[in-house]
């Protein structure tokens, strides 16, 4: 299945048995080849102060899992766990696997001196699922059992190794709807040095996307856009035709909207 086939080489290359390791997973509610591989927290109850302390924090004091999250989620962690003034001395996990989104080399050192623990990514994307699993060394690889993975130009020519450009995939596992060197929108070079940690497969370095968060302002908790979108769709598809945020400057953040049907009342 996906677990077997995706998720324990994750946590090999990393150096965790996929078998005796604890694992907490927090969010990734839409990530189904997560589903019975450990403890699962949902975004609301990551939302909710009395059940992110009296469970989320006390499971990853008492248990030291292996924590499996997105990266927006992880800085939402962070940034709750110093909202909630939580001392995060007595906090170590054994280690971090964050995905869906990129996380800059400042939050990922972050993570780690929080945790104390090591921070590691898979690539991937929801059409061609696994392309890529960080090691122990930090380095990550491509999977060619999975796909076959390619560097192009703006007009999908093949680019020498060591050039950057956009990745591009073909994927084998999908015989339904076959995705042929598919533009992930992503950008990234393949590197010719082989990792340290000795495998063969080749090394895959990412410029891609980052995620965007609303507020800056000091002393205020960041919020990751995506937590945004995601309600209004949950629960506005049927009102809501079009909206479009705008964040005047770091305190003000205006939905503009089209309403469908009955239009929604501004204080719900």
């Amino acid at each position: 299945g996906s677990w077997l086939h995706q998720a324990r080489p994750r946590l090999r290359y990393a150096g965790f048995s996929s078998y005796s390791t604890v694992v907490a997973v927090i969010g990734l509610e839409n990530h189904p080849d997560l589903d019975g591989l450990g403890l699962r927290f949902g975004m609301e109850e990551l939302e909710n102060q009395e059940i992110r302390i009296t469970q989320i924090y006390r499971f990853l004091e008492a248990k030291q899992p292996l924590l499996i999250t997105g990266g927006s989620i992880l800085k939402r962690l962070m940034s709750l766990i110093s909202y909630d003034k939580y001392d995060p001395s007595v906090l170590q996990l054994r280690g971090i696997f964050f995905r869906g989104e990129a996380l800059n080399a400042a939050d990922r050192q972050r993570a780690s001196e929080l945790f104390r623990c090591d921070v590691f990514s898979t690539y991937g994307s929801r059409e061609c699922s696994l392309l890529g699993i960080e090691c122990a060394h930090h380095s990550t690889h491509l999977v060619p059992w999975m796909n076959y993975t390619e560097v192009t130009d703006s007009a999908g020519k093949s680019l020498p190794i060591d050039t950057p450009g956009d990745i591009v995939v073909t994927f084998f596992e999908n015989y339904v709807c076959p995705f042929i060197r598919y533009r992930i929108g992503d950008r990234g070079v393949i590197r010719s040095k082989l990792c340290s940690c000795g495998r063969k497969s080749k090394i895959v370095e990412l410029f891609g996307r980052e995620q965007i968060f609303i507020g800056g302002a000091p002393n205020m908790i960041e919020v990751p856009l995506v937590n945004l979108t995601r309600y209004l769709d949950e629960h506005w598809a049927h009102t809501i035709l079009q909206y479009q945020f705008m964040q005047e400057d770091d305190t003000t953040l205006r939905l503009l909207y089209v309403p469908l049907g009955k239009v929604m009342k501004v204080n719900e």
